[in-house]
């Protein structure tokens, strides 16, 4: 279809309705707390609720490979960090991994996505343990939490190197953001293995970050 010029870019008229209907979907606009493997606590913000129109919009990106969604997501992304009062300068992203399965049957990683089409800082350190780990879409919410322990593995090395870099610049925020928050056992698991890989530094200040929230009650 014709290509329409957006704030976030350009994008087909087939897209831009979805988007301008997901807009009907206002985004979250306050952190609910999540408790991490210590028994420590992190703020955890989301932009849209995973329903409808919203949902449809993901759905394009995710299976439809409509990869320009990239750039809707981006916008609303670095929109909401701004309404959230998170200085991007001030943070690096890192990404929960898309499922081995999903990366390779739409050929990226849609939150890796994201972040490239947002140009903010990336820190690529964390991947599967279990590269035939099953889609957590086909698990129960029960079983989702029992499946993400011991999923991810984190470049340990690679991390400090990174982190003691950046902190020459002073306080920094390492937000871990993955596309629906569910259970929340995805953030859980990779901001637990953030921390305990860091320890407690007085500068540092983990959150969490999704596109999406799925409400519906456990």
């Amino acid at each position: 279809g014709k290509y329409k010029k957006q704030e976030y870019g350009y994008i087909c008229d087939e897209c831009l309705n979805a988007i301008n209907n997901a807009r009907i979907k206002h985004r979250m606009s306050f952190a609910m707390p999540l408790v991490l493997n210590d028994k420590s606590r992190i703020d955890v913000y989301s932009i849209f609720r995973y329903e409808e129109e919203a949902k449809d919009a993901l759905y394009a990106f995710k299976v439809n490979t409509k990869r320009s969604f990239a750039l809707l997501f981006s916008f609303f992304l670095k929109d909401s960090l701004k309404k959230w009062g998170i200085n991007s300068c001030d943070s690096v992203f890192i990404p929960v991994p898309a499922s081995v399965k999903g990366k390779r049957d739409r050929g990226y990683d849609q939150v890796m996505e994201v972040l490239i089409s947002s140009s903010l800082e990336v820190w690529d350190v964390v991947e599967h343990a279990n590269k035939t780990a099953v889609m957590q879409k086909k698990l129960s919410r029960e079983d989702r939490v029992l499946a993400v322990k011991g999923k991810y593995r984190i470049a340990t090395d690679q991390l400090n190197e990174l982190l003691n870099d950046r902190l020459k610049r002073g306080q920094l925020k390492i937000i871990i953001i993955d596309d629906v928050f569910t259970t929340g056992s995805s953030i859980r698991e990779v901001s637990s293995l953030v921390k305990e890989c860091i320890g407690t530094l007085p500068n540092v200040e983990i959150i969490g970050v999704s596109l999406f929230r799925d409400e519906q009650p456990l």
